[in-house]
């Protein structure tokens, strides 16, 4: 269990969605702390690319490039 003391305005708003929702405020904490460590997980994968990129490890593609691959890959069936 953990136990957090909030701002007075942050637990309002957590109230808010919570009865917006028909959830308790166990379950919106739940869904918050998960979305944030969805994205801090994308930014991580964002970061480690771009880091690829700038050591010349990987590459990126142009738009026309991307269009092209997708239809010879279309093209095979």
């Amino acid at each position: 269990m953990i136990t957090l003391d909030l701002e007075q305005a942050v637990e309002h708003e957590i109230n808010d969605i919570a009865h917006a929702t028909g959830k308790n405020t166990k379950q919106v904490l739940t869904d918050i702390i998960l979305a944030y460590f969805d994205d801090r997980h994308d930014a991580m994968l964002a970061e480690n690319a771009i880091y690829e990129i700038m050591r010349g490890e990987d590459g990126t593609l142009t738009l026309s490039e991307l269009e092209k691959s997708i239809n010879a890959l279309d093209s095979r069936g």
